[in-house]
């Protein structure tokens, strides 16, 4: 029984010191600077195509000395705005890191196949003072919008309100295949450059049938024909974009 004090003592100064032990690292874990990042909410769910809410998205805050290259590929939660309103290209599941890769969608492909058979494209430059690239993707459904006009109405035309001399014609809607040379959305971490000015030549899609181009794009057209200041543009609402065109 001799030692059993001396044993006593000595379990007594390891607890003592693996509490202080844990008490310092503690301490240290505490002060350590942390990097946070954007994760989804623990009770949200988001299926492709689905846009990311503010209301989607929280915060997760880890140790700077153990991110590898998650500083690289992470949504950092400066750049949540970057974020919002984005469409999902995959499905997520609450707790889910965001990463930048999961958020880019393809913008390189071979443009005729963005075409339905009995579809064209066509480029129009339009006014860069009238949107803003960065907001607009393509997909997207826009009309276009004329201002005072020196057209002059072609013989049994008189009538056609996209020939009007006067006040304001809007023309569309149409589908844009591209604005430039980009046929994606923009890279989010790019959400608050300026564009090039190679954006305000947007790609439109419209119907030919029987060699007769779509009425709307006719009317397009015959106004650009007669040298007419580019056009400013209207987006609009995302919820006419599963909608059939003419």
């Amino acid at each position: 029984m001799r030692g059993l004090p001396g044993l006593l003592i000595a379990v007594g100064l390891g607890i003592v010191g693996a509490i202080c032990n844990w008490y310092y690292l503690s301490r240290q874990a505490s002060q350590m600077e942390k990097v946070a990042f954007v994760t989804l909410r623990g009770d949200a769910q988001l299926n492709l195509g689905d846009r990311f809410l503010d209301d989607h998205l929280a915060k997760v805050e880890l140790p700077s000395n153990n991110l590898g290259n998650l500083q690289e590929v992470g949504v950092l939660w400066r750049e949540k705005a970057s974020v919002i309103g984005l469409a999902a290209t995959k499905a997520y599941r609450g707790n889910e890191l965001l990463l930048w890769q999961d958020l880019q969608t393809p913008s390189e492909r071979d443009f005729s196949e963005l075409l339905a058979v009995n579809e064209v494209a066509r480029w129009v430059p339009v006014d860069g003072r009238s949107f803003i690239p960065e907001r607009v993707s393509p997909g997207n459904l826009i009309s276009f919008i004329f201002g005072r006009t020196s057209a002059t109405p072609t013989p049994g035309n008189s009538s056609n309100p996209a020939l009007r001399t006067s006040g304001s014609t809007i023309i569309g809607p149409f589908r844009i295949l591209s604005l430039g040379a980009r046929t994606g959305d923009r890279d989010p971490r790019q959400a608050y450059t300026r564009s090039t000015g190679q954006e305000t030549l947007i790609g439109i899609s419209f119907k030919v049938t029987e060699g007769a181009l779509d009425p709307e794009a006719e009317k397009l057209f015959q106004i650009l024909g007669n040298d007419a200041a580019p056009p400013g543009v209207i987006l609009h609402s995302a919820e006419l974009e599963d909608q059939p065109l003419r």
